[in-house]
């Protein structure tokens, strides 16, 4: 019986002891947490503005089509003129370029998806190539 009981109390006083010692490590990690500060080493995502650029290519035969690259990486791929029926692709590089210029200007004003319409086509003068 002498022994149930010097075990029962061994037990106890070392289940305490541990109870405190977690209890004490979880208050001094949340102290530590809270004392935080951001620092020159984190890197400040906002601080990082994407950099755009255009690629122009040969879709087919005679005609062209623009890759738009955020960061280097590419972000859209357009072989052939949007807002138009069919696959025709730019007549021209110039062409292509002013288009994915918008489309950059678009983005860059978090219009998302960066749709383009026949009017802005219009208006960039690439569709005066284009049969209606």
């Amino acid at each position: 019986m002498a022994n149930y009981i010097f075990f029962f109390t061994l037990s106890v006083v070392l289940l305490s002891c541990t109870e405190n010692e977690v209890k004490e490590t979880i208050e001094t990690n949340a102290t530590e947490a809270k004392n935080i500060q951001p620092s020159d080493s984190v890197l400040d995502l906002s601080k990082i503005s994407p950099q755009y650029s255009v690629e122009v290519f040969n879709a087919n035969e005679n005609e062209f089509g623009y890759d738009i690259l955020v960061n280097g990486m590419k972000y859209i791929h357009q072989p052939h003129i949007p807002a138009i029926e069919g696959m025709e692709g730019f007549k021209s590089k110039k062409d292509a370029e002013k288009t994915a210029a918008l489309m950059i200007e678009k983005i860059k004003n978090n219009i998302i998806p960066p749709t383009i319409s026949k009017a802005e086509l219009d208006s960039l003068g690439v569709l005066i190539y284009i049969k209606k």
